[in-house]
């Protein structure tokens, strides 16, 4: 596997995360992990995380083609 196929794969994943998150905070949807109730600050910076680095890897798999 080469750098650019794994740049893409973590593109995708960390997409899923980062619409998972926005989609809890746009449904304003609860969520309970071993009984503890989850805020939603919390996906809200998840969703700059995983935005974040949705886009760089993205960006560097750009560059990676165009080299």
């Amino acid at each position: 596997m080469n750098l650019k196929t794994l740049l893409l794969i973590n593109t995708a994943i960390f997409s899923v995360g980062f619409l998972a998150h926005l989609s809890r905070i746009v449904l304003n949807t609860g969520l309970k992990v071993f009984g503890v109730e989850i805020p939603l600050w919390l996906s809200a910076i998840a969703v700059l995380v995983t935005g974040y680095m949705t886009y760089q890897n993205y960006a560097h798999s750009k560059k990676r083609n165009s080299k």
